[in-house]
């Protein structure tokens, strides 16, 4: 169950929500599981039309694996491609707290640039860290990793180049935290 809402705007706030509620059975364990994402953004109008913006994501993790209760969110509706938790894909929508700094510019009416900064760590410190497709890449049921996952720094820009071509380029990269180290 959920519902996303959008504003978008060229000038002023733009705002968007999206929460999804899981419940049901995953063999003997009872699905008790949240993702959600909150953003908000500032489009400043000036030459450049900057937009200043921040965004929350969370995907439930799972407390206590032997209880019965499954509390890890399964990305749902193309969650592994949507833009909300950084650009080089080492994340998905579960076990996931995501901070976002983002700003963006458009120098022309053809081009545009994208500095995006997040700020990851696990919801759950004893679930594992997933990657796209709900794929346990490391898992410490200790917890005493703790939960910092990392810092990821993104740039892109795009460059309309005709009306039927799009030219992309960017860069990232990966400060891993305690708990990738």
């Amino acid at each position: 169950l959920g519902f996303q809402l959008q504003k978008r705007a060229d000038k002023g706030l733009d705002y968007g929500a999206t929460f999804v509620g899981q419940v049901g059975r995953y063999g003997a364990d009872r699905i008790r599981a949240l993702g959600a994402n909150v953003a908000l953004g500032l489009n400043i109008p000036s030459k450049w039309r900057p937009r200043l913006a921040g965004q929350f994501t969370l995907g439930s993790g799972d407390q206590n694996p032997t209880d019965g209760v499954r509390g890890t969110f399964d990305g749902v509706f193309g969650g592994a491609d949507i833009n909300f938790y950084g650009d080089l894909n080492l994340f998905f929508w579960s076990n996931l707290r995501d901070y976002e700094w983002d700003l963006h510019l458009s120098p022309g009416q053809e081009v545009k640039l994208f500095l995006e900064y997040h700020y990851f760590t696990l919801d759950q410190a004893r679930d594992a860290w997933y990657t796209t497709g709900l794929a346990v890449f490391w898992r410490d049921a200790t917890g005493l990793p703790g939960k910092y996952l990392g810092q990821e720094v993104n740039l892109r820009l795009s460059w309309q180049a005709r009306k039927d071509l799009q030219i992309f380029t960017g860069w990232g990269r990966f400060f891993p935290g305690d708990f990738v180290k």
